[in-house]
């Protein structure tokens, strides 16, 4: 255990920075703009796949609050990434973070 804890230290210390920002920091419209364009179709790329599960985390996460109901009950998970997709197009300079909280927003009105 103890050696592949610093095995998965010495890999992330040896990024540089940039690298270890882009894997590491608040997933981005930016980011997932790019890796939706760089996808091909039904193979989603690794950055996809994080990008998704840190996107139904977070709205997972609000959704645990009893005060604000079950707003995730009617949303399936392509409609959700559709919306967040379509967010970022529209605002490619905020973070993930900003969009879950908008469309989170969104779906708390509806239900």
């Amino acid at each position: 255990m103890k050696s592949k804890l610093l095995i998965a230290v010495l890999c992330v210390a040896g990024m540089s920075n940039a690298n270890a920002f882009d894997t590491l920091g608040m997933p981005n419209c930016g980011r997932w703009i790019k890796n939706k364009e760089n996808s091909k179709p039904n193979s989603p790329t690794w950055q996809d796949v994080v990008n998704n599960a840190w996107l139904m985390g977070y709205l997972s996460g609000l959704n645990a609050d009893e005060r604000k109901g079950n707003f995730l009950a009617k949303a399936s998970g392509e409609q959700l990434t559709l919306w967040m997709e379509n967010y970022c197009k529209a605002h490619p300079l905020n973070d993930l973070a900003d969009g879950s909280q908008a469309l989170a927003s969104e779906l708390m009105k509806k239900k």
